[in-house]
């Protein structure tokens, strides 16, 4: 029957990306065993704690709608600013960003995750004769309008899709929605993670291979 075509055609694209996703897997562990970096390059950044409180103050200089902003805030600013012209593109920039479920979920985080859980959440701005302050501003109040309520829904979601193994499509969930941006953005902000001390005193650095565009401690700054 119909059902059953569609359903052998389902499970028949879930195990050509199960085993793609394993390739993959297995080609960065070989990748990391002989250096990763000679490898498989990976471009890096390192932004001084002065160079981000800078940052921070110039995007805090004409705040009018908000009282305050965050590092992260000033840096995706920047980011919606500076990328455009840099890649000569258009005014449409679209932003997926790894979001920490539990800090969204609120007390209900406390139940519904154990350990831990990331939601994806996409932010689309038009950048156009914006300054860096407009910027962070649109930032904050972007994230700050996506509530406890979205993100439940989110949640519930992604475990339901887990759950009854639904065919979804291939890469960061909500990826497709900046498919009519003119410059895309997908940012990791890891930054707040601890330097592990294992007795000789904390680390210096970070390294993940995690992704897609990174932002991990340092102990001078934030390596992205």
């Amino acid at each position: 029957s119909l059902g059953r075509l569609v359903v052998k055609r389902s499970a028949a694209k879930r195990f050509k990306t199960n085993i793609a996703f394993r390739l993959m897997a297995e080609i960065d562990l070989v990748r990391l065993s002989f250096g990763g970096v000679a490898t498989a390059p990976r471009p890096r950044l390192l932004l001084s704690h002065a160079v981000l409180a800078t940052l921070k103050d110039r995007a805090s200089e004409d705040l009018k709608t908000v009282p305050w902003i965050t590092t992260q805030e000033a840096f995706i600013a920047l980011l919606l600013l500076a990328l455009p012209s840099f890649f000569n593109k258009g005014p449409k920039v679209s932003l997926l960003l790894w979001l920490d479920a539990r800090r969204y979920l609120g007390e209900a985080g406390k139940r519904l995750v154990s350990g831990t859980a990331i939601l994806t959440q996409d932010f689309h701005f038009h950048v156009e004769g914006k300054s860096l302050s407009q910027l962070a501003e649109e930032v904050h109040i972007k994230l700050e309008a996506f509530g406890k309520e979205d993100a439940r829904k989110m949640f519930f979601i992604a475990q339901g899709q887990f759950e009854y193994d639904l065919d979804t499509p291939v890469g960061p969930p909500k990826a497709w929605r900046l498919k009519d941006a003119d410059v895309k953005i997908m940012l990791n902000n890891q930054s707040k993670l601890p330097l592990v001390d294992l007795g000789s005193g904390p680390a210096e650095w970070v390294c993940s291979t995690s992704g897609p565009t990174l932002m991990v401690p340092h102990k001078d700054g934030t390596t992205v």
